[in-house]
């Protein structure tokens, strides 16, 4: 359907003629100027309301943006780790906003020619705005199939609106924007293209749910969340979900012999809602982005550390119900020399996060770039331990068997700043039947990988059988690892880098965690600049990354 839109009366740009106008910043307004030569019966929604967990006409959630009832939101992590960071919104959020105004619209009375629905949002609160146009091209692209072309003419003020980066520091002046509304639309028309969400989540509220709830339960329980659906993987290193004291989280990283497994990879129209039944609990802010405070001298520094306790999770439970910052004592023999950091300045101020005094002076001389997120225990005493289906929640390589995947890539060192233990025994893979690619990349100056470390990368994907899906993360899952598997989807369709970034940032909200990231990505406009920087197929001898 292509719009007949355009038009704007004091700030108020109509969509879909007599049906769906935009009023940006009208909000607080108490009437909206009348639109065209005639009255009509306006109803005014707030944009970000549709994409609540709760309904429009419910009370909105306390922690909304201006209360509105919709927040940006990095699971197992804190807001306040965020830092300056507000959107785009998660892929949750997203299908749950195209569904709903799909909902309403529907709604409207069709032998009523005036009936008019106004989506706005609050006044003096450009955040909102460009979260709230975000989801609205999405549902433009979605449902209607508009083009990327299309959308902008009708919302000619929003393309350009920005983003901060992922976890942009507060206390720290801000780096220039380089993410863009018009890149989360070139991003969403990618996924529309190339069949990773279809328009059923628009209108079909079941389908709708099932998106929601498995992109949820992937995200809460595993920590992971799929880039391209059915292909590619982005995660946290296992090791520091495992020790993350949230009972909602998986409990073992090695299936066993009683592990139940079917063997048989889900569709990629229903990757998204493929999780084992489990119960959606809130988050938790867990330590693992944010800053990590040194043990020794040969942990890394990393732009994504945390650190957590070495409790198990039935002590953490009794360990209270008041925020509290946990930092490990780690007692464990240095990695091997292949598997060290390199070692980075260190500071001799220790930033901590909100609520926190100041460091104990052991860990004084050591910080990384940004401030250590505290571990929320949030009424853990109120949830059922079994709230998971009788535990039946897979381990984690468990569930990349379940996933069908054959290859994993290890963007991160073996011991890492704010990791509690060291990574996996990555030769365990072989007895699964999975490839493991090591590409440690240094967590500092940007997080870049080298060419010939994107290269290697590549090359792996060459030699999976198509349709085996890869799982790539580093420590966080959110920068080194993200940059890699972006590298794997502009390869593989032939995307921009911006169009890409557009779209991690919704599926995988905190990804891309540094601007040189996001130039870096930008950089690439499509498979030809991306294999030209890497020097693929010739120079991948040259890089130190290990196969095992």
């Amino acid at each position: 359907m292509a719009p007949m839109a355009g038009d704007c009366h004091a700030g108020i740009f109509e969509i879909l003629p007599s049906k769906l106008s935009w009023a940006p910043g009208k909000l607080k307004q108490s009437s909206l100027p009348e639109q065209g030569q005639h009255s009509a019966k306006q109803r005014v929604l707030s944009a970000l309301e549709l994409c609540s967990v709760l309904k429009p006409n419910e009370s909105p959630e306390p922690q909304g943006v201006a209360g509105t009832g919709a927040s940006y939101r990095v699971e197992h992590y804190t807001r306040e780790a965020c830092g300056r960071a507000f959107g785009p919104l998660s892929f949750a959020q997203t299908i749950r906003f195209c569904n709903r105004l799909d909902t309403e619209l529907s709604q409207l009375k069709s032998n009523d020619p005036l009936e008019l629905l106004v989506l706005a949002t609050p006044s003096q609160n450009p955040e909102a705005r460009a979260n709230s146009a975000v989801l609205l091209g999405a549902y433009l692209i979605f449902r209607l199939g508009w083009s990327v072309e299309q959308v902008t003419t009708a919302l000619p003020e929003e393309g350009d609106l920005s983003f901060a980066c992922s976890w942009s520091r507060l206390d720290r002046q801000e780096n220039k924007r380089h993410l863009r509304a018009l890149h989360c639309w070139h991003g969403l028309k990618m996924a529309q293209q190339n069949g990773w969400v279809s328009s059923l989540c628009c209108e079909d509220a079941l389908h709708a749910d099932l998106l929601i709830s498995g992109w949820e339960r992937l995200a809460l329980t595993y920590d992971a969340s799929w880039l391209v659906p059915g292909m590619v993987i982005l995660c946290a290193d296992p090791t520091t979900t495992l020790c993350d004291p949230n009972p909602n989280t998986f409990s073992e990283l090695w299936p066993t012999v009683e592990t139940p497994m079917c063997g048989q990879q889900p569709a990629p129209e229903t990757i998204f809602e493929s999780m084992p039944e489990d119960s959606c609990l809130e988050s938790f802010g867990r330590q693992d982005s944010g800053s990590a405070l040194l043990a020794s001298e040969d942990i890394e520094i990393g732009q994504q550390t945390g650190s957590v306790s070495r409790m198990t999770k039935a002590e953490s439970w009794e360990s209270g119900l008041t925020p509290v910052i946990v930092i490990p004592i780690i007692h464990i023999e240095p990695p091997a020399d292949g598997d060290c950091t390199p070692l980075s300045r260190l500071s001799s101020v220790c930033p901590l996060s909100p609520g926190a005094a100041s460091c104990p002076g052991s860990w004084r001389r050591a910080c990384s770039s940004t401030d250590t997120v505290c571990k929320e225990y949030r009424n853990f005493a109120d949830m059922e331990v079994a709230n998971n289906h009788g535990g039946q929640v897979l381990p984690f390589f468990g569930l990349l068997q379940e996933l069908g995947v054959k290859s994993v890539v290890r963007a991160n060192f073996k011991m890492e700043a704010g990791m509690v233990t060291p990574s996996y025994d990555a030769t365990a893979l072989q007895g699964l039947g999975m490839n493991h690619l090591s590409v440690p990349i240094a967590d500092h100056n940007g997080g870049l990988p080298k060419p010939c470390d994107v290269a290697a990368v590549l090359e792996m994907c060459e030699t999976l059988a198509y349709g085996n899906p890869i799982a790539v993360h580093c420590k966080g899952g959110f920068g080194r690892s993200v940059v890699l598997a972006c590298a794997i989807a502009i390869d593989r369709f032939d995307v921009s880098g911006s169009a890409i970034i557009g779209w991690v940032r919704i599926v995988r909200p905190g990804a891309v965690t540094t601007t040189e990231q996001e130039q870096m990505l930008c950089s690439f406009k499509g498979r030809d600049d991306l294999r030209k920087w890497a020097g693929y197929p010739r120079n991948t001898h040259r890089c130190q990354c290990m196969i095992q």
